[in-house]
């Protein structure tokens, strides 16, 4: 638990409260993390601008063949961008696809080692954000769009741990850095999505490396 016995933002038992209300520590915890974000961000940016200005040698990363990461057509993942259509503006319907497609690109060009649930990402990636659209939502965005994704993936048969999986990365959508030890066996792919600004999308278990910007690459064994 965090200051005045409040679950850390973003966690499991932070989902099951509702979405609390942030302590002072909280928010400036928050802010600070996104201040460390913006600042580690400063560099690549910088080399990007040089070599566009011809200052420095361009380094540009090797292509990636999305054709094989359409989104999978499964129950979970159809229902998810059904609802994602109904709700959401046109600007979020392509932010949520751009989240499951820098996604992609990031794993590929890590290298990973652990396989990668594709589903279980399209689904969190296209519902991350459906909760700014719940007219009867109380509390945090995230909780409501991480409820959705509960009864997407519990009509489907989900197991619950991997319901859980999905939920969680919703609802730390907007924390600028995950602790593994508070969250689990949390790891990001240490890269930014530099053309998908704003995201913190965090990434749990042996489900996927994320959309967030910055990072490290989980090692351990896939589960």
């Amino acid at each position: 638990m965090s200051h005045a016995g409040r679950p850390p933002v973003g966690s499991l038992e932070w989902e099951r409260s509702g979405g609390p209300p942030l302590s002072l520590p909280q928010c400036l915890g928050l802010l600070a993390g996104t201040a460390a974000v913006l600042l580690g961000d400063a560099r690549p940016r910088l080399r990007w601008a040089l070599s566009r200005g011809g200052i420095t040698a361009p380094c540009p990363p090797r292509k990636i063949d999305l054709t094989r990461w359409a989104p999978p057509r499964t129950e979970a993942v159809c229902a998810a961008e059904e609802h994602l259509r109904a709700v959401a503006s046109p600007h979020i319907i392509d932010h949520s696809f751009r989240t499951y497609y820098f996604t992609a690109i990031r794993y590929e060009v890590s290298h990973a080692p652990r396989p990668l649930d594709r589903e279980a990402l399209c689904v969190a990636a296209l519902l991350h954000d459906t909760g700014l659209f719940d007219p009867d939502r109380q509390g945090c965005f995230t909780v409501a769009g991480a409820s959705k994704a509960r009864q997407i993936t519990e009509s489907a048969g989900w197991p619950t741990v991997r319901q859980d999986s999905v939920a969680l990365a919703i609802t730390t959508n907007l924390n600028p850095f995950v602790s593994a030890r508070r969250y689990g066996p949390a790891r990001l792919v240490r890269q930014e999505a530099r053309r998908n600004p704003g995201c913190r999308f965090a990434c749990f278990g042996p489900i996927f490396p994320t959309a967030v910007r910055w990072s490290t690459l989980s090692q351990e064994p896939a589960t």
